[in-house]
């Protein structure tokens, strides 16, 4: 995706934020802007934001959004809460200061890659129990699910990109335990949530050789029994981070500009 049309500029969080850590915004071209508010990817154990810069303004110069990456802790020097509690704070922010950043209230969005997908996920929880309103949550083939470490390592699961052994590593860096022990905490792993209800629209896709597939079809259906609006595209044949190691692929064009599409008619409601 093109990246014309937009710039970067850094935002510092507020003081009394628990986020440390700084964003990086790509403003689009619009005078009244919706805004994004981008997770990259990584396990929640790797990667920083500006891995996500190339994708924040293509998506600033595609949607004429304000795109925010913050660059949140990683696992296991900083397990669960801090990613999600950095991502929140920069979500809190970007509410906060509409004014400032000139951006539409009614026009903020959350999503993310992988890790970055199930970031969002708990994201979009943690503001629809804080009342703040979402037009949309996109999930790129999220990580969603502690608990498929134990159905794949007991069904033998061979994936590529994105190993059991990777997913068992990275829950375990982020939760702090083993996964054989009991998960409880609120926002921790977002498909543990029961309650499902008056979360955002979201827009989901997930290729069908993805370690994730199983975990995230189930999410979509249970948001969409939720009465959640949901967007579920699932592509034959694919695995993790397809999109990222085969950008020139027609099936990945055609990915992306769904995906815009939804987010353009998010925008527009």
């Amino acid at each position: 995706m093109s990246a014309q049309g937009s710039h970067p500029s850094d935002c510092a969080f507020p003081e009394g934020t628990d986020d440390p850590s700084s964003c990086t915004a790509r403003t689009g071209h619009s005078s009244r802007r919706g805004a994004l508010l981008w997770l990259f990817g990584g396990g929640l154990i790797s990667s920083n934001a500006a891995h996500a810069n190339a994708v924040a303004s293509g998506f600033a110069a595609g949607l004429g959004v304000t795109v925010i990456v913050p660059d949140y802790r990683l696992a296991p020097e900083h397990p669960y809460p801090a990613a999600l509690d950095d991502c929140f704070a920069a979500l809190e922010w970007v509410a906060s200061e509409t004014e400032t950043l000139g951006i539409d209230s009614t026009r903020i969005m959350v999503g993310g890659e992988s890790a970055g997908g199930g970031l969002a996920a708990a994201v979009a929880q943690c503001a629809k129990d804080a009342a703040i309103p979402l037009t949309l949550q996109v999930l790129i083939a999220p990580m969603l699910d502690d608990r498929n470490v134990l159905r794949a390592e007991a069904e033998g699961d061979v994936h590529l990109i994105w190993t059991v052994a990777s997913n068992r590593y990275a829950w375990t860096s982020y939760l702090g335990h083993a996964l054989e022990e009991p998960e409880s905490r609120p926002y921790a792993v977002p498909s543990r949530r029961e309650d499902l209800t008056g979360l955002a629209p979201a827009w989901i896709s997930i290729g069908e050789a993805d370690l994730f597939h199983a975990e995230t079809v189930d999410y979509a259906k249970r948001l969409t029994s939720a009465g959640v609006p949901v967007e579920l595209i699932t592509i034959p044949g694919a695995h993790h981070g397809w999109e990222l190691l085969t950008p020139d692929h027609p099936e990945v064009h055609r990915i992306q500009a769904a995906r815009l599409t939804a987010m353009r008619a998010a925008l527009a409601s």
